[in-house]
C-alpha cells in the first residue's frame, strides 16, 4: 500500500526578514555616500550594457568582458570612479 502525502503551501515557503534604516548625511559618512552612489552608477552602466549587448547579438555578456569594459571606463576622465 502506497501512502500519499499531501503538502500545503506552508511547507514550501519561507520567511525573509529585512531591516530598513535611514542613513543621514554627515561628515563621517561622506565617503560611504560616495561609494554607494558610485556603486549605483556602475550597476546601472552594467545593466544598460547587458541590455544593449543582448539586443545586438542575442547573446549574454560574459563576466570577463564586462570586467574588461569596466576597467576601460575607469580610465576615462568622464568616469572618475
Amino acid at each position: 500500500m502506497v501512502a500519499s502525502v499531501a503538502y500545503t503551501m506552508l511547507d514550501f515557503t519561507y520567511m525573509r526578514q529585512t531591516f530598513q534604516s535611514k542613513l543621514y548625511r554627515s561628515k563621517r559618512s561622506k565617503r560611504l555616500h560616495r561609494q554607494i552612489t558610485i556603486g549605483g552608477v556602475i550597476h546601472n552602466t552594467c545593466m544598460a550594457l547587458h541590455k544593449r549587448y543582448y539586443r545586438l547579438y542575442k547573446k549574454h555578456l560574459s563576466p570577463l568582458r564586462l570586467k574588461a569594459h569596466i576597467a576601460k571606463r575607469k580610465k576615462l576622465a568622464k568616469y572618475h570612479w
